[in-house]
């Protein structure tokens, strides 16, 4: 898909977070300014209780599990916050009270951006690199270069820089192997 083609899904993933945002969330604010178009499938049911964490997700391909072959979302919601992600919050908060407010994957990214050991691509807002601590054995971390709470943060020049970040790693992963190649993206 083209950047253009990506763009309508991130706004979607945006509409599908801020429908399930508390309006007492610091976020409310920030979402009810969004210039994103509103879903047009309906209205979505309102959860019952506030959710803690929301996963937005994508797979492509059978050796993902998936019984199409074309990528398709899906989202994983809950009232509480898993547990690894609690830890990584909590490093998160660490990381910024001893470094004075700074953002450890703000920091992350420009370390990358400068020795250019790991990256993949890069634009003005966004760095896509093969973290030290990856797992899988193609593993990509998209990283926004300023510090962003969630995606109703992101401009529209952002949502569409995110767009060209996914387009160009998926294009390069099909490219690598000379098929289709399958993914599972969080």
């Amino acid at each position: 898909m083209t950047p253009a083609q990506i763009v309508p899904i991130i706004e979607t993933w945006t509409n599908l977070y801020v429908a399930h945002l508390s309006p007492l969330s610091t976020l409310a604010k920030v979402a009810s300014a969004t210039t994103i178009p509103p879903l047009s499938q309906g209205d979505l049911a309102r959860p019952n209780n506030q959710y803690r964490y929301m996963q937005i997700f994508e797979n492509k391909g059978t050796t993902m599990g998936c019984s199409n072959p074309h990528p398709h979302g899906q989202i994983w919601t809950t009232t509480s916050l898993p547990e690894e992600l609690g830890l990584e919050m909590e490093q998160l908060r660490k990381y910024r009270r001893e470094q004075g407010g700074a953002h450890m994957l703000v920091d992350y990214a420009a370390l990358e951006s400068e020795k250019k050991e790991r990256v993949i691509f890069e634009n003005r807002s966004f760095i896509a690199v093969v973290p030290y601590w990856a797992v899988w054995p193609f593993e990509v971390m998209i990283v926004s270069k300023e510090h962003k709470r969630a995606l109703v943060d992101f401009s529209s020049v952002e949502r569409a820089e995110l767009a060209e970040a996914i387009a160009e790693i998926t294009r390069r992963y099909d490219n690598l192997f000379e098929t289709q190649f399958p993914y599972s993206k969080c």
